[in-house]
C-alpha cells in the first residue's frame, strides 16, 4: 500500500492537478472540454481588483478561448454555493476592461469538487451543471453563452456519476483514508497523481501547509480523527 496525502487537502490536490496533463484529464472528464493549458496556476488572484471581495482560485488555467477554474471544498458545502457563483462571475467580469465593449474573450468554466457527502438530501447529487445559456419558453437554447458552473460530489455513488468521471473520482475517493493500492491504478494519469501526493515526496513547506489544514479540519470536525503526518 502506498502512503498518500488525502486529496481532500488543498495542498495535495493542487500539487496533483497543477500538472497540465492531470488538469486536462480532470477537466475533460468533468466538463467534456478538450483543454490543454501550458501552465496551471495555484492560488491565483487577478492582478487588478475586480470587486470588493478578492478571489483566489485553487487552480486556474486559460488559453486563447477558454478560462477554466477549479475549486476544491471539503468541510464547507451548501453554505458556500453563493461564493462559488461569485468566483464564477469574477472570471467573467475580469475580462471586461471598458464600458464601451462588453465582450468576453474567453469562455469561463468553473468546476467545484465537494469531497464530503452533504447531509441535506437535496444536495446529494453526482454532478450538477449551471448552464448560463438562455432557454426559451419552448425549451430551445439560444446558444449565446457557453459559460458553465459545474459541481461534482466526489463521494456520490458511482451510478449517480457520468461514466467518464468515475475512474478519476474513484482514485480521489480512494486517497481519503491516506492509503492507496497503487496496483489498482496502472494508467499514466493515475500514476502521475499518486506520485505527486506520496507522503515521502512532500517538501517541508508542503508539510507545514498540510498540518495547518489538518488542524483547521480537526477544529471544525473534532469528532473525526485527522492524520496530518
Amino acid at each position: 500500500m502506498m502512503e498518500v496525502v488525502p486529496l481532500r487537502y488543498g495542498t495535495a490536490f493542487k500539487k496533483a492537478f497543477s500538472d497540465p496533463l492531470t488538469f486536462h484529464a480532470l477537466v475533460k472528464a468533468a466538463l467534456g472540454l478538450d483543454f490543454y493549458p501550458t501552465r496551471v496556476l495555484q492560488e491565483y488572484s487577478y492582478p487588478d481588483a475586480v470587486a470588493r471581495g478578492k478571489v483566489a482560485y485553487d487552480l486556474f488555467a486559460e488559453d486563447e478561448e477558454h478560462r477554466t477554474i477549479v475549486e476544491l471544498q471539503h468541510i464547507r458545502d451548501d453554505e458556500t454555493y453563493d461564493r462559488f457563483l461569485y468566483y464564477h462571475c469574477m472570471g467573467l467580469a475580469e475580462q471586461i476592461v471598458s464600458s464601451e465593449r462588453y465582450t468576453f474573450a474567453r469562455e469561463v468554466y468553473t468546476l467545484v469538487l465537494l469531497t464530503r457527502w452533504p447531509q441535506e438530501e437535496r444536495l446529494r447529487y453526482g454532478r450538477a451543471v449551471c448552464d448560463l445559456d438562455p432557454v426559451t419558453d419552448e425549451g430551445a437554447k439560444l446558444g449565446v453563452y457557453r459559460h458553465r458552473l459545474v459541481f461534482v460530489n466526489v463521494k456520490a455513488p458511482p451510478e449517480r456519476l457520468p461514466a467518464e468521471l468515475r475512474p478519476l473520482l474513484a482514485l480521489i475517493e480512494d486517497t481519503l483514508d491516506g492509503q492507496v493500492d497503487e496496483a489498482k491504478y496502472p494508467d499514466a494519469i493515475s500514476r502521475k497523481i499518486l506520485e505527486q501526493i506520496q507522503r515521502t515526496r512532500l517538501s517541508p513547506e508542503e508539510n507545514t501547509k498540510l498540518k495547518d489544514e489538518a488542524t483547521w479540519e480537526q477544529a471544525l470536525r473534532p469528532e473525526r480523527p485527522v492524520r496530518s503526518s
